[in-house]
């Protein structure tokens, strides 16, 4: 059994809110560029591009990963610091983290002048398929995947009370994607990275659109093999392996998905404007490559998106 130390709740107290302002010219990227204004400076980790100043990382024990400079003018004066674990390397715009061997939240910072990346890590306890972690319910998961571009789980991200308002991106914080079945903390979730930068560009691509989009509200996120079939869902669901959101736009914060195509109504036609445009930044993107499907809502909630990262495009509609 894995249990956090004191790590965790000592850096949860102290994460700053996303820099907002510093997302602004993401509303401005093209999507088949994904390019556009710098903000000062860019971050290419695993050959993916993150230009906003708040994102976070999930990493294994003692993971090694290659951090990088990227769209700079200006060589060198980077200060590279983590709460734990490490920044190896002496390369002015390339360094080399190694995550602590304790599961845990940590934080690395990159920073220059009064411009910085703030990266709050999430060591993970590895998954070797057990039914429970640290007596938090999970079931069975299959043998292998049945996606043919989505593993099977790498690791849970352990959540408690402080470190569930930890931020993933400037617009999404850990809770929003906690499994919905009722239990104490800690809770674990798994969580895919790429699922997080499709939401945070998807918004952005609505609002190139010039659609009001300040964010998008979650109806579901992770779901645990138990909790997805006890509630009847779909078998193997994109949601147990961490890469699928169910999403609407409530800029009004109402509760129900806005009036996207300003017919004065609010229903199932503003979740398939939603839908096209998810589609049509995929088709632009391919790195977002995945499932895309609309609902009407019911008793319990309003129209919806479903949208993943399979990495094999698949549509459908209720």
């Amino acid at each position: 059994m894995y249990s956090l130390g004191t790590q965790s709740s000592r850096i949860a107290a102290t994460l700053p809110p996303p820099n907002l302002q510093a997302l602004a010219t993401a509303t401005r990227i093209t999507a088949t560029q994904a390019s556009g204004p710098d903000i000062d400076f860019a971050l290419s980790i695993d050959g993916r591009l993150w230009r906003w100043d708040t994102l976070a990382l999930f990493m294994l024990p003692n993971e090694k990963r290659t951090v990088k400079i990227s769209s700079s003018d200006k060589e060198g004066g980077f200060d590279w610091t983590a709460s734990d674990g490490s920044f190896s390397g002496n390369a002015p715009r390339e360094r080399v983290f190694s995550a602590p061997g304790t599961p845990g939240l940590y934080r690395a910072n990159i920073r220059r002048g009064s411009h910085s990346k703030r990266i709050n890590i999430f060591v993970m306890i590895p998954f070797r398929n057990q039914s429970t972690v640290n007596g938090y319910r999970i079931g069975s998961y299959p043998g292998r995947s049945h996606f043919r571009r989505l593993s099977l789980p790498r690791g849970f991200i352990e959540v408690t009370a402080a470190t569930q308002n930890a931020w993933l991106s400037p617009h999404f914080r850990l809770k929003e994607f906690v499994c919905h079945a009722p239990s104490d903390f800690p809770k674990y979730v798994v969580l895919r990275e790429g699922l997080i930068r499709k939401l945070e560009y998807l918004i952005a691509y609505v609002q190139g659109k010039g659609y009001r989009c300040p964010g998008l509200k979650l109806i579901s996120g992770y779901r645990s093999p138990s909790y997805n079939s006890a509630n009847g869902n779909v078998e193997n669901s994109v949601h147990t392996y961490g890469g699928a959101a169910d999403i609407y736009i409530d800029a009004d914060n109402d509760g129900t998905m806005d009036d996207l195509n300003r017919d004065g109504r609010r229903d199932v036609r503003d979740a398939i404007l939603l839908y096209e445009l998810a589609d049509q930044m995929e088709r632009a993107m391919p790195e977002f490559s995945g499932g895309d499907g609309y609902y009407p809502g019911n008793g319990a909630h309003g129209a919806f998106v479903h949208t993943d990262v399979r990495g094999e495009k698949s549509r459908w509609h209720q």
